[in-house]
């Protein structure tokens, strides 16, 4: 028995993990509702959210950026970093607050601003749409139904083994007419992809 627990035996479960993505939730790029801008390239995105670039001049207006988002223990900061930024933190002069709702009011009220906030949460706001290296525009409202749209956030499902009778009514739940209903009211797009 000992030499079993010194291998690790019977520590994990030996069925490998299933992760079922039931629904997303696109994080988007938002700018007050006068700015002229509807999309920017992918790569002037990634600058400006890393701090690389604080200017506008060039890209449409002109003028200092203030970045604005949620504060640092808000999962989007991860989701940016891994899938807009390559790897890059959050410039550093974010200008951090509590609510989703709270950045969307500041871009509201300050010219020049760019924010991120959940895709719900972007009202009052102009929406942008994300310009590939090929000149395709692609916008979170219909990116984040086809996964295009390369930050969402996701409700899982992740279960070990065989799974209860219960998980697979969510399951189903989540899949129905019923469970996208709700999930659109609160601004998810159902999903549906299961991966180890």
């Amino acid at each position: 028995p000992e030499l079993r627990a010194a291998r690790g035996d019977g520590l994990l479960p030996a069925d490998p993990p299933v992760l079922r993505s039931l629904a997303r939730q696109p994080v988007a790029l938002i700018v007050p509702l006068d700015s002229p801008l509807t999309a920017l390239d992918w790569d002037a995105a990634a600058a400006i959210l890393s701090g690389a670039r604080g200017r506008w001049d060039g890209l449409g207006q002109e003028g200092e950026i203030t970045v604005v988002g949620r504060s640092a223990s808000a999962s989007t900061h991860d989701l940016l970093r891994r899938d807009l930024l390559g790897g890059l933190p959050l410039t550093p002069a974010l200008l951090a607050l509590a609510s989703d709702a709270e950045v969307a009011r500041r871009v509201q009220e300050r010219p020049g601003s760019l924010g991120f906030v959940a895709l719900r949460s972007a009202r009052g706001v102009r929406i942008l749409g994300l310009r590939t290296a090929d000149g395709v525009i692609v916008e979170p409202q219909a990116g984040g139904r086809t996964g295009e749209w390369p930050v969402a956030l996701e409700v899982h499902l992740a279960t070990h083994g065989l799974v209860h009778a219960q998980v697979e009514k969510l399951a189903a739940f989540g899949a129905s007419a019923a469970g996208r209903s709700l999930g659109a009211e609160l601004g998810f797009s159902a999903s549906g992809t299961t991966g180890p």
